[in-house]
């Protein structure tokens, strides 16, 4: 899998993990899927169509608490077959609604 992080002090919502699953069966991206659902600290996962498998989103209090969960993770043969971190440095806008009006065009 690939991963991304963001480090700051405080609780950070901006580790996003990005990665490849080891094998692509149903019965592996289910067993994986199940293990990180079980994990508090992930907020968002998507399945992705191309480049990698998933994208997940984690809540976390550091980089130590990410790391942590990261290696739980691939300790618990999940199925990980690699990931990357990426520290998210600013984010200029976070959007908290849906452009409802214009999707349904009222």
């Amino acid at each position: 899998m690939r991963a991304g992080r963001r480090g700051q002090a405080g609780p950070d919502p901006n580790r996003v993990h990005r990665g490849d699953a080891e094998n692509h069966r149903q019965i592996d991206f289910a067993r994986f899927q199940e293990a990180l659902q079980k994990v508090e600290e992930c907020i968002e996962c998507h399945l992705i169509s191309v480049g990698y498998d998933y994208l997940l989103k984690f809540v976390t209090a550091g980089i130590t608490e990410y790391q942590t969960i990261m290696e739980g993770l691939i300790d618990g043969e999940i199925g990980i077959d690699k990931y990357f971190s990426f520290v998210v440095m600013k984010s200029p806008f976070v959007k908290t609604h849906l452009p409802l009006k214009t999707i349904f065009q009222v």
